[in-house]
């Protein structure tokens, strides 16, 4: 959906990335056949996409938000493919500022907050991250200047205190470093709930492929059975491989969702770590 167009009877083929690894989550929608009027109205400026995506027998969920960054329309054939590139809040992150001086004695969670509410478009999320910094025994000895680009701050933030943030269909929220969000329990990931293969295990995790599941979320744990497992790490004669684990309980730090409305399958690419 793209504010002004309602689009749910045309063929889309779509590719969502979504990483706590310090980039915007990504969108690469293609749309069939648009009219020529249509063409012209999405290349607007400042316009936001949002992509929902599921199964008919349940509520189709919302699978990505985003600010439309570039379109590109070609001729292919007889279809006019009209191509667009999107990124989770990138307008908001790239752009807001602050200029403000806060007092002593405010806490982590205080500036936190005070950042975060200068970000208009993005709400605030889960706070998990900021756990150990609650208390108020971390806090400002003198007044602090906060002048520059918000999300430098955040940055700083961030590397300071020990917690790790991220903006997902423009909620921002934070993590213990290393660690998952606990507001939702582990999703079932085998063979029945529609794994596709064998995990992959990793130096630092799994890899995963499933049909597609809208409802996985950054941060949160997976929760993986299988008979067997790959394995994916090189320089065998010179390192000390983890084990291989086919069970396990994993922390998603990447997520790539791929479908096509007249193509099968949906599926989901899940990258996820030990914690």
């Amino acid at each position: 959906m793209i504010p002004g167009f309602n689009i749910t009877d045309l063929r889309i083929n779509f590719k969502i990335e979504k990483s706590l690894v310090g980039y915007p989550n990504l969108g690469n929608i293609k749309i069939y056949n648009l009219s020529e009027s249509s063409r012209n109205n999405i290349e607007a400026k400042g316009l936001k996409l949002q992509l929902f995506a599921g199964y008919e027998d349940v509520s189709v969920p919302l699978l990505f938000t985003g600010d439309i960054i570039n379109v590109v329309h070609l001729k292919t054939g007889p279809d006019w493919i009209s191509e667009v590139f999107a990124a989770d809040g990138v307008n908001i992150l790239s752009t807001a500022t602050i200029n403000k001086t806060l007092p002593a004695g405010m806490d982590t969670a205080q500036i936190y907050n005070e950042l975060v509410s200068q970000m208009k478009g993005i709400t605030k999320g889960a706070t998990e991250g900021l756990k150990n910094f609650l208390s108020g025994k971390r806090s400002l000895l003198r007044e602090l200047q906060l002048s520059g680009n918000i999300k430098d701050w955040l940055d700083k933030l961030a590397m300071d205190c020990g917690f790790e943030y991220s903006v997902n269909d423009e909620v921002i929220e934070t993590t213990p470093s290393g660690y998952p969000l606990s507001d939702v329990p582990p999703v079932v990931i085998n063979q029945k709930t529609g794994m596709i293969g064998s995990p992959e295990r990793t130096e630092i995790g799994i890899n995963v492929s499933h049909l597609l599941l809208p409802e996985l979320k950054l941060a949160r744990t997976i929760r993986v059975e299988s008979i067997s497992a790959k394995l994916n790490v090189g320089n065998l004669f010179y390192r000390k491989i983890p084990p291989i684990r086919n069970k396990g309980i994993y922390r998603i730090d990447k997520l790539i969702h791929t479908g096509d409305t007249h193509d099968n399958p949906w599926t989901t690419q899940i990258s996820a770590r030990v914690f």
